[in-house]
């Protein structure tokens, strides 16, 4: 009876599990069904900026670059709470809820989401003559939206050589990172940033803080969501521009632990654990 109880219980959370995991896709191909791409753009494009500010966001916790083979390695990730305007969008005068809006109105319910956490394995790989190697990635079940998965690369040139100032570490630094979500979303965000940081005499603290620009692209084959689609490959930009970052660094020994937050089209908080050498 006690197995027989385990098993049904197992079932069920698959199965609620696997509802989770499809309600995006279900709702997309409603929209596609029967709404079409103007539609389709105002729903999905919060979701664009959204994971757009996920991707381009922890880059960096110091503007300082370290030579080869000093390395940080952990897990860095990215909290993003949706404001209200990221749910409703307008269509033909009415509001309707986007991805990220209320599952029980309009024409095609949203995913109810008004929160999410991006984790992400980082690794910043020291090279030579100021350069720094960044690089990142995860594949992670986001509650309602799917299967995602992320790569990411970065590239951090140290400015203190040419730009002497005592009081402070500048640096440079250019990323990419590709998501795709499924078989049916495939994204990619680009970001370039302007970093400084500062550490706290007598302590183990940094303080850091970066202005940066970031840019994404999402395409939507809805064919893979409904093989007979006119509307085939839709290309949504985001909202993302430009990004305001202050943040903290403690280091302990051989550990590291960083928390910034983010000004730019949808706030957020970035942060990671660190193993440093």
């Amino acid at each position: 009876m006690k197995k027989t109880i385990i098993l049904i219980t197992a079932v069920l959370l698959m199965f609620s599990i696997a509802q989770a995991q499809s309600s995006m896709e279900s709702s997309v191909t409603q929209i596609v069904n029967s709404q079409g791409e103007a539609y389709l753009k105002g729903y999905m494009k919060p979701f664009v900026t959204a994971f757009g500010t996920a991707a381009a966001g922890a880059t960096f916790h110091r503007a300082y670059t370290k030579s080869f083979p000093r390395l940080d390695i952990g897990i860095s990730g990215v909290y993003i709470s949706l404001p209200d305007e990221a749910k409703m969008f307008n269509f033909n005068g009415t509001r309707q809820p986007t991805v990220f809006g209320p599952d029980n109105q309009g024409l095609v319910g949203g995913t109810d989401l008004g929160t999410f956490f991006l984790p992400q394995l980082h690794l910043n790989l020291g090279l030579f003559a100021n350069f720094e190697l960044m690089a990142r990635g995860f594949s992670v079940n986001v509650g309602e939206v799917g299967d995602i998965s992320l790569i990411g690369f970065g590239v951090k040139y140290g400015l203190s050589d040419l730009v002497p100032l005592p009081i402070l570490d500048i640096s440079v630094q250019a990323n990419y990172s590709s998501f795709n979500v499924g078989e049916w979303v495939s994204s990619g965000t680009f970001g370039m940033n302007l970093q400084a940081s500062k550490g706290i005499p007598m302590l183990p603290l940094d303080v850091y803080a970066g202005i940066g620009f970031e840019s994404t692209s999402m395409t939507l084959d809805t064919k893979a969501l409904v093989p007979n689609s006119t509307l085939g490959e839709v290309s949504i930009d985001g909202d993302n521009s430009f990004r305001t970052s202050f943040g903290v660094s403690l280091t302990l020994l051989l550990l590291n632990i960083h928390l910034d937050y983010n000004i730019g089209e949808y706030s957020s908080l970035g942060g990671g654990l660190m193993v440093v050498f």
